[in-house]
């Protein structure tokens, strides 16, 4: 299998999850979203992270996708986000995760004075982070969500320039939301590029179907990943183990054909 392949597992299932992930050696993205932080056992977690590494795999961590909002300009709701921030970069460092997931909460708005605002308290909120993820060894990742072009994040990511901020692409979400191109998408924010997700639809709801069984341009991005040089890590990031195992399938038939 190739050495970048990561499966989405909630982080409570993680524990259970072990015997999959060691038969089909993958690498875990540890996702918080069924349970917050505040309620997993981080001991545990880290245990389990440390049996990955005994079969050479790894992790990352997909922070909570409520309770972080970096573009806030309400001061007790950034209090809560780098409150909640900080304990996600805990957690990382008990799992040793190489790479953290992060919503940037971009605003669904074509206001200049909207985004303007957004994109100074992400700047800050950032910023403050960054030394802790340099000191832990994990990239920050910044995943499109809502957007229908990548102009806002690539205005971030440039000003902050630094490697340890990149982006994470999801094509699900892509294949949804954007009105920007496949092809001008990567090419704008490829040199930020550190992870992506995968997984399908149909262009009109988040379903994370197994690959293949939407519309989403998986040959298109395949072909990409092929002509880059350093590819992403890639996440199947299905909801159930038993798309996880054909997205699997599907990933090995038409990408991995060599591995």
């Amino acid at each position: 299998m190739p050495k970048n392949l990561y499966v989405h597992i909630p982080a409570q299932r993680l524990a259970a999850s072990l015997p999959f992930l060691t038969e089909y050696a993958l690498h875990a993205e540890v996702a918080c979203h069924e349970v917050t932080l505040e309620k997993l056992d981080f001991e545990l977690l880290a245990d389990c992270a440390a049996e990955l590494r005994e079969s050479g795999l790894g992790t990352t961590l997909h922070a909570p996708f409520t309770g972080i909002d970096p573009g806030s300009d309400q001061r007790k709701t950034l209090r809560a986000s780098l409150a909640n921030a900080e304990l996600t970069f805990l957690l990382a460092n008990k799992l040793k995760a190489q790479k953290i997931i992060f919503h940037p909460e971009i605003p669904c708005s074509s206001d200049p004075r909207i985004l303007s605002k957004w994109l100074a308290h992400s700047l800050s909120f950032w910023q403050n982070l960054i030394p802790t993820a340099e000191e832990i060894g994990a990239i920050i990742c910044l995943e499109n969500i809502y957007d229908q072009q990548p102009q806002q994040l690539l205005q971030l990511l440039s000003t902050l320039d630094t490697p340890w901020v990149g982006h994470v692409f999801d094509i699900g979400h892509w294949n949804i939301f954007a009105h920007t191109g496949l092809a001008e998408w990567l090419e704008l924010l490829g040199p930020f590029l550190k992870h992506m997700h995968l997984h399908d639809n149909w262009g009109l709801n988040d379903d994370h179907l197994p690959l293949g069984q939407g519309n989403a341009p998986l040959g298109t991005l395949f072909s990409w990943l092929q002509s880059v040089p350093n590819p992403p890590s890639l996440t199947l990031e299905n909801r159930h183990l038993s798309d996880a195992k054909d997205s699997l399938a599907f990933y090995r038939a038409h990408f991995a054909k060599d591995d």
